[in-house]
């Protein structure tokens, strides 16, 4: 039924007093698909005819879909690599209404149990649910991630046969091959939360990622690929646009398991579990013999997917496996804890000779996997590794100005708290074992500072929330320690922006912080952001410099207990916070409400606030508009920013 780009995609016919309705489930959305019906069958074309189909071959303009939408047609017929093994999910109903047995068939029922459930028998490890509303304004911004995220899909037009359930973008052209594990941080959110678009969406990403990116047969059979131009690569003759890898390629740092393994938990989906173990089997053959440490990412997801194969299916061999890992990353680590390396030239800026030491986002991966292997064993050498660890990533690349840390050892590389949740994993985890204030003190900042700006671009989204849930748990677990030692909780208020009618000055008020042992609160200390200071429950400040601020309050009781919370201030330059409110509308680029004549493409990045424009044409007639409420009729002055 239906025709064009967007057809229902199911055909019907009359047998005797009954209908039977074939239903490719999910049909426009892995295009090209054809379904007709002739006098003696109907007939489903998984891959159509397209001799006679005209698509765009223009594959190295930035300014064109092509090298996004038809990398894999090829005058007239199909180019798809060895290896690929693309499934079509199709369904017969005998004696149901075609629509709504199309309904069923596109947005199946699922069952599940309560995120409570979940919780109580750790069927997805240790998590916080959301409705213990540990952290808000993480359900907040993971909510509003989730909404834009699946609203990207039809900006960047991320469909097609070989497109569907992975995300576009990957350093400007490349499909992202679901990097950090898009459908466990999915499933991670679908547990805690009860929501199923998360689960929805984490089963497109699963099966996208199956079926494209996993290798089913030949040299490289279990193999994954990672991010790359048409999912595997060597489509085209070049870069696009000097951008994205032309080429694909392998590596067990772009590898991950979790998500199969969890997938199989939640629908018995045995394909899940032949492609986790078939993974888990290449990557162990690999390095079985002779297994040497190269760097912590390397060494990181190798063993948390290994962990996780030997959670699925029992067998001692991924365990054994797993062992050799962290007999290696042991022998390893360096005196100051951080696996001591010197670093390649995208870790270091500076003339050679570069600095020493390490990625932290490198670090982290490798204390989320020794975190998995002590749960499974229960190793006492493993606090140890994890402790130092931790405290490396502390005292070589913290910054306590942007409550993050910095990229990498290299003093001039950038900072932000962009990856606290990708190191807080194993550092959260082992405090359980080695309490550290610093370390809490740390831990606690990182979380205000990165968990109410979760991004939706894909590897931002898959990034921020991977561990999340379980770094939850164990924030809620000092929570509960310190409601017993009676620590103070400061309270800075909501988020802030200071646009029209906000005036010269911007007013905290912490009145809602408290003690929660015998104490009373003696001391309110407020860093502004902007190099200044203040004391007092409520105070103002006057912000001369537009821009974001990160506000921080220090609460202090008479035990001597301190606790911090942070916000987030953004103020419009002075003159326009002096303005009537009533008087003035204002409009942001990023917020158009059409445009033609080209297209503007929005993400959002890591370490930016809200969306930004990445692209746009340059071409006289690529025309935006926006949509604007006028107050009242009148002359009115135009202020433009560009």
């Amino acid at each position: 039924a239906g025709e064009g780009k967007r057809a229902a995609g199911w055909a019907a016919v009359q047998a005797g007093d009954s209908i039977v309705t074939v239903l490719p489930r999910d049909f426009w959305q892995h295009w090209p698909k054809g379904i007709a019906i002739d006098p003696a069958a109907v007939r489903l074309d998984l891959l159509p005819d397209i001799r006679d189909v005209s698509y765009g071959t223009d594959f190295y303009n930035l300014k064109k879909p092509d090298h996004r939408l038809y990398y894999l047609f090829d005058q007239g017929s199909y180019k798809l690599k060895a290896g690929c093994s693309k499934r079509q999910e199709i369904w017969l109903t005998f004696g149901v209404e075609p629509e709504a047995a199309a309904r069923a068939v596109n947005n199946p029922p699922f069952l599940a149990a309560e995120p409570a459930w979940y919780q109580q028998t750790s069927a997805f490890g240790e998590i916080s649910i959301e409705t213990q509303q540990a952290y808000p304004s993480y359900e907040t911004s993971t909510a509003k991630a989730l909404d834009e995220y699946l609203n990207s899909r039809e900006r960047n037009q991320e469909y097609g046969v070989l497109n569907f359930g992975d995300w576009y973008g990957e350093r400007g052209t490349n499909w992202g091959n679901i990097e950090y594990d898009t459908q466990h941080a999915f499933f991670m959110q679908f547990a805690r939360s009860g929501d199923w678009r998360w689960l929805r969406a984490g089963e497109e990403a699963e099966r996208h990622n199956q079926d494209v990116d996993t290798v089913w047969a030949g040299p490289n059979k279990g193999l994954v690929y990672a991010h790359c131009l048409g999912h595997v690569g060597d489509y085209l003759d070049a870069r696009v646009g000097d951008q994205g890898s032309r080429h694909g390629g392998f590596t067990v740092s772009h590898t991950w398991c979790e998500g199969h393994a969890e997938y199989y938990y939640l629908t018995g989906d045995r394909r899940a579990r032949d492609t986790a173990v078939m993974i888990a089997d290449a990557y162990a053959r690999k390095n079985e013999a002779n297994y040497e440490f190269t760097n912590c990412r390397d060494s990181g997801w190798h063993l948390i997917l290994q962990c996780a194969v030997y959670e699925l299916t029992g067998d001692p061999y991924y365990l054994n496996m797993a062992r050799t890992i962290v007999d290696r990353i042991e022998e390893r680590q360096t005196a100051d804890g951080g696996w001591e390396r010197q670093l390649v030239p995208g870790h270091c800026t500076c003339d050679p000779p570069r600095h020493r030491g390490n990625a932290g986002f490198m670090v982290g991966v490798q204390l989320s996997g020794l975190k998995s292997y002590h749960l499974l064993t229960g190793e006492p050498r493993v606090i140890d590794i994890l402790y130092k660890g931790s405290k490396f990533l502390i005292e070589d690349m913290w910054v306590p100005s942007v409550h993050g840390f910095r990229y990498t050892s290299c003093p001039k590389s950038s900072a932000g708290y962009w990856s606290n949740t990708m190191l807080f994993e194993g550092m959260a985890y082992v405090d359980r074992f080695k309490p550290d204030a610093a370390v809490q003190s740390i831990l606690r900042e990182g979380c205000e500072a990165q968990l109410s700006n979760i991004q939706a671009f894909g590897k931002s989204l898959s990034m921020n929330i991977r561990a999340t849930p379980r770094i939850l748990y164990d924030m809620e677990r000092l929570d509960r320690e310190e409601v017993t030692r009676g620590v103070p909780v400061a309270v800075a208020g909501p988020n802030q922006y200071l646009g029209p009618g906000a005036g010269d000055l911007a007013r905290f008020d912490a009145s809602g912080s408290h003690d929660r042992g015998k104490g009373r609160l003696v001391a309110y200390t407020w860093d502004f952001g902007d190099g200044q200071r203040g004391e007092g429950v409520k105070v103002t400040h006057r912000y001369e410099q537009p821009g974001q601020y990160r506000v921080v309050l220090t609460v202090k009781d008479d035990q001597g207990h301190t606790a911090r919370s942070i916000l987030t201030l953004t103020a419009a330059p002075l003159w326009l916070r002096q303005l009537d409110p009533k008087k003035v509308t204002q409009v942001e680029a990023e917020s158009f409400a059409g445009q033609g004549g080209g297209e503007v493409q929005l993400f959002e990045r890591v370490a930016t606030s809200g969306k930004m424009v990445t692209k746009w044409h340059q071409e006289v007639g690529h025309w935006l508009e926006w949509k604007l409420v006028v107050p009242s009729a009148g002359r009115y002055q135009l202020a433009a920013r560009y």
